[in-house]
Order: structure tokens, then C-alpha cells, then sequence
């Protein structure tokens, strides 16, 4: 304010000299031009400040409403190099929440701007970080062309520093590019480059060393390995996690050299260095599981329960925050929609109110807007089923080898009981792995009737029965049926919404009853109706429509467990064959849900 207040007495003081010097006609245009100079310096403040915010701001939300606002004041102004910095701020921020491809166009328009005015230091920034985005994307060659437009301007700005990091940068994205004679040739030139400081040296040697782990010349990886940790010890806090990952490769090299004593040195090592450091969550879980393999190969059986008790709590860690992340991410992604939407709409009033005639030209283009969005957000959610499908998938693979490892070493001890134990585990791991999958494929098909197949409703029911076998025993629950009618459907979410409806009856079942659950099923007015019964705990009338819910709870966690999903899940699959729901219960009698199939 105080820099304002000075502008404002300076301004007076032009004022004052230009009514004394000048004639009285110019008078007025000497008052304008300084008014439109207070109001630049006052806006150009604010978009900075905005900005700055922006910058800071952890609520991702909150900072692309900052952006957005320097943005559009910057628009008013038509000041293009402010629209330019806004649109590289909104695509760092896009960034940061994994939206790509809008991020591509704001970085693009700030690109632009700064390669039309030949600003080499603001258009290398743009350059890399759309080289970035591709890498997210996984696109690897249009990565590498991206980072080399980068490090030609980094060139002619003469910063060696930044240059051998693009070139690390290229490198790598060779190495992720399974080009390993280029990668290899860049981590060479950067390690003996003169400009390199400590840090940079082990950075180009321990990707060397990967390069020869990748293309299995174990002696030359491991050689490149043990003298980035001699290198990275020198300056240990800036090449800690340097030094932790040369340690795991060289473990997991002496492990496929079966040298199991070295290898679990190492691997020891590098899970120590790991807990000192925050930013090596993934890498961790990786170490766990090697150092699992070792002490296997090694029969410490002492301690592979502490071990691979770890390994556990950490992986249900790392899959919570990937579940946490990505709700985040889709949660920003609906909210930013929903902030460009009501802009559209704003900006499509103003136009009507100015030109009326660019109405129907104004609502096509909002309908083209819209569309691209909507494809936007089904390749983004696309994405996360495969990824969320494969991390789902590594747990279940984990579990079936562990268990076929201890079937093999405890096979002589084991009983007849211990071993059909065993199979059913092996069972449920391939029945989860298959579950995953047909949820995968569920959710890309979009209705696509070819996926459906007529299924047996008396089978699915065994299956869930054998799915649901310890809770059913634990509540000594009685599971009957009637011969139920066939259904065209996708069985894993048939199996989905009777495990679900019949979980939920075993979860709030009356403590001093026999819990009975009965099915029964017809074909009536071009539906399938199957009637799930219970005689539980019941649900109050005006509870009925909540228990679809998302997230819902109708009673105390302490007392029953539950995220409040399962019934929400229930409604959404049934919802996609276009069929119904109704429930009828009384408190303390017990409830009745009625499905409605289509035929």
C-alpha cells in the first residue's frame, strides 16, 4: 500500500507541473494518461500478487482460482506477457493434479507468447515443461524432441549447470525409451564433463550403471554402483537417495549371482538409507520385497515374519495414498470443470449482450468446449482404472508367490486340513486376480453388449458363497435358495452385487438370532426380480433411500465396520443394465431388497 500511496503523490506532483506548463487544451488528455498509468501500476500489482498466491497456495483449487483471476485481469488489460506467465502458472498447477492435457494448452499459450517476443529464458521453461508432461504421458520420443529444444536455447543462455540436467533429463528418457547406446553415450558426456559438480557425477553414474543392469552387463553396473556410493558419501545429504538405490541394484545383482550373503548386505543397506529419506516411498516397497526374496534364498526365518510384516504395512500405505491421490486428482478435475463452465457461461452472457447475432455460433462453440472435456475426462478415467487394476493386481501376485514359496519349504510339515488351507487361499488369489480384471474390462466397455453372456444365477450363488465361506461360518448364517432364472449380464458384477446385499446382511444381523438369508427369483412384465431376504437388525423407514449413499453410515463404526460403499456400488452397477432397486424393511424384523433386471 505504501508503494501505491507514492505513486499516487508522484503522480499528483505530473499533474500539478503538466496544468502549469502546458496549454489548457492538452490538459485533458495529460489528466488521462496519467490516470490509465495508475491504474496499469495498480493492476499490474495485483495480477503479481495473484500470482505469488497462486504459487504458494497448497489447496490446489484455491490456487487455480488465483491463476485464473491474474489471468483474466491480465485479458482485461490485454497485457499479453502477463496472460503468458498466468497461463505457465495454470499449467504447473494442471501439472501437479496429473491434468494433461489441459495443461499442454495453457503451457502452449505462454509458449507462444515468449517464442514470438524471443525471450529464450521463458521459452526454455516452456520447452521443459512440456517435455515433462510428455514423459508423464509416457510418450518417451516426443519427450526426448522437447528437451532438446530446451537445452538448444540453454545453449545460447550459457547455464552448464541446467544443461547437463536436461541432458540427464534426455538420458533418461532414452533409458525409459529402451534406447540404451544413446542413454548411455549422455550419462558418459555428463559424467566427465567439467562443468558437473558432486551430485551431477553420481547422478550420470548411477544411471549408467542402470543402463548396464538394463542390458545385463551385471560386472560394468556394478562397478559404476559402488563408486557412485564412494562419490555420493562425499556430499551424503544432497546423494542420499543416490546412494540408497545403488545399493539395491547392487544387491539385486548379487541376488541373480545367487551371492545371497552379499545381496542381503546391500539390500540392508539400502533399506536403512531409504527410512532417511522422505521422497522414496515406491522404491522402498521394492527394496521390502527383494530383501523378502534374499532372506528366503537365505532360510532367515526369523526374520521374514518382521520383514514382510513391513513389507505389508507399507504396500496398504503406498495403496492408500495412490487411493487418496487419485481422489484428489478427480475431485480437482470435476471442480475445474465445474470453474470453466460457469466462465463459458459468463463470457457466453457478455456476448449476448453485446452481439447478439454471434449467439448460435457462441453455443456451438461451448458444445465443442464441452465435448472435449467430457473426452478428456473418460481417457483420464481410462487411465486410472489400468493403473489402479495393476496395483491392485501386484498385492494378489505377492500373496500367491509367498504362499507357494511356504507350501514348498513347509511341504513335509504340512497336514492333509493345512493343505487344502492352502488351495483355497491359492483359489481366492486367482479368483481376485480374475475379479480385477473382468472389473478392468467392465469398466471400458461402456455397455457394449457383446460382453454380456447368459449366466447361471445358481453358480454365481456358490460363488459368493465360497467368496464369503469364513463370514458365513463366523456368523453361523444360513444361505438358501430357490432355483433361480438365468441373466444376460457380466458375471463379475453380478457377483459384485449379490456378495455386497448378502455381506451387508451377515455385517448387521441380530447378535441372539440364527441369521437366515434366502433368495428367489422370477420373470414377471420383461424383468428378472431376484428378492434377497434377511431377518436382521431391519432399517427405519426414513433411512431407505440413504443406504444408497455414497459413503453412508447409518450406525455407529464401533459397532459395525464398513466404508459405506457397498450398497452404493450395488445401485450404480444395476443402474448400468438400466434395471431398479427397492427395498422393504421393518426395524428389528428385518429387510428385502427386489432386483429389477431389464429383459
Amino acid at each position: 500500500m505504501a508503494k501505491f500511496r507514492n505513486m499516487y503523490y508522484l503522480s499528483l506532483y505530473f499533474l500539478r507541473a503538466s496544468y502549469l506548463e502546458y496549454p489548457f487544451h492538452q490538459k485533458e488528455n495529460i489528466v488521462f494518461s496519467l490516470n490509465r498509468f495508475i491504474l496499469n501500476f495498480i493492476s499490474n500489482k495485483q495480477i503479481e500478487n495473484y500470482l505469488l498466491l497462486a504459487k504458494e497456495e497448497t489447496d490446489s483449487i484455491k490456487a487455480y482460482n488465483f491463476a485464473l483471476k491474474a489471468q483474466a485481469l491480465a485479458e482485461s488489460m490485454k497485457s499479453a506477457s502477463l496472460v503468458a506467465e498466468s497461463s505457465l502458472v495454470l499449467s504447473e498447477i494442471l501439472i501437479s493434479n496429473g491434468v494433461y492435457n489441459q495443461a499442454l494448452i495453457e503451457n502452449s499459450k505462454a509458449l507462444d507468447y515468449f517464442t514470438k517476443i524471443k525471450n529464450p529464458a521463458r521459452e526454455q521453461k516452456c520447452w521443459r515443461i512440456t517435455a515433462i508432461i510428455y514423459g508423464f504421458l509416457g510418450d518417451f520420443e516426443k519427450q526426448i524432441i522437447y528437451y532438446n529444444k530446451c537445452l538448444k536455447l540453454l545453449t545460447t543462455l550459457k547455464n552448464p549447470i541446467e544443461e547437463l540436467q536436461i541432458l540427464n533429463n534426455i538420458g533418461y528418457a532414452y533409458l525409459n525409451f529402451k534406447k540404451f547406446n544413446e542413454a548411455q553415450k549422455i550419462f558418459y558426456k555428463n559424467y566427465f564433463s567439467k562443468n558437473a559438480d558432486n551430485h551431477l557425477k553420481c547422478v550420470s553414474l548411477k544411471n549408467l550403471a542402470i543402463v548396464y543392469y538394463e542390458k545385463e552387463y551385471f560386472s560394468s553396473a556394478k562397478k559404476y554402483l559402488k563408486k557412485t556410493i564412494q562419490l555420493g558419501y562425499e556430499d551424503e545429504q544432497r546423494n542420499l537417495i543416490l546412494i540408497c538405490a545403488a545399493n539395491y541394484y547392487i544387491g539385486k545383482i548379487y541376488f541373480l549371482e545367487n551371492k545371497y550373503p552379499k545381496a542381503y548386505k546391500h539390500i540392508s543397506d539400502s533399506l536403512k538409507l531409504s527410512l532417511k529419506t522422505k521422497k522414496f516411498h515406491k522404491e522402498r516397497l521394492n527394496i521390502l520385497e527383494c530383501l523378502i526374496e534374499v532372506q528366503l534364498a537365505l532360510g532367515l526365518k526369523n526374520e521374514l515374519p518382521k520383514t514382510f510384516k513391513e513389507y505389508k504395512n507399507f504396500n496398504t500405505k503406498i495403496n492408500t495414498q495412490f487411493l487418496d491421490n487419485s481422489i484428489k486428482t478427480n475431485k480437482f478435475k470435476l471442480e475445474i470443470n465445474e470453474i470453466e463452465r460457469e466462465r463459458n457461461l459468463l463470457s457466453e452472457q457478455n456476448e449476448l449482450l453485446k452481439k447478439a447475432n454471434r449467439k448460435i455460433e457462441k453455443q456451438k462453440a461451448d458444445l465443442e468446449e464441452k465435448s472435449k472435456l467430457l473426452s478428456i475426462i473418460n481417457a483420464d478415467l481410462k487411465t486410472y482404472a489400468h493403473v489402479i487394476a495393476h496395483d491392485l493386481k501386484q498385492p494378489i501376485r505377492t500373496v500367491s508367490n509367498f504362499i507357494g514359496l511356504l507350501e514348498l519349504e513347509l511341504s513335509e510339515q504340512l497336514s492333509d486340513k493345512n493343505k487344502e488351507l492352502m488351495g483355497y487361499i491359492k483359489s481366492a488369489s486367482n479368483n481376485m486376480s480374475k475379479f480385477v480384471t473382468d472389473i478392468l474390462e467392465h469398466a471400458t466397455v461402456e455397455n457394449n453388449l457383446s460382453s454380456k453372456k447368459c449366466i447361471d444365477c445358481n453358480l454365481i450363488i456358490e460363488q459368493v458363497k465360497l467368496n464369503l465361506q469364513n463370514q458365513i461360518d463366523k456368523a453361523n448364517a444360513i444361505l438358501k435358495h430357490e432355483k433361480l432364472p438365468n441373466l444376460e449380464a457380466h458375471e463379475s458384477s453380478i457377483i459384485q452385487i449379490f456378495q455386497n446385499i448378502i455381506s451387508n446382511a451377515i455385517k448387521f444381523r441380530k447378535p441372539d438370532e440364527q441369521l437366515i438369508i434366502s433368495l428367489t427369483g422370477c420373470v414377471k412384465n420383461n424383468y428378472t426380480i431376484i428378492e434377497i431376504k434377511d431377518n436382521g437388525i431391519g432399517i427405519e423407514k426414513e433411512n431407505k433411500e440413504k443406504i444408497f449413499q455414497l459413503f453412508t453410515r447409518l450406525n455407529k463404526k464401533s459397532e459395525y465396520e464398513g466404508s459405506g460403499i457397498g450398497l452404493s456400488t450395488v445401485l450404480k452397477l444395476i443402474k448400468k443394465y438400466n434395471g431398479k432397486i427397492e427395498v422393504e424393511s421393518e426395524l428389528g424384523i428385518g429387510t428385502e431388497f427386489i432386483l429389477y433386471f431389464p429383459i
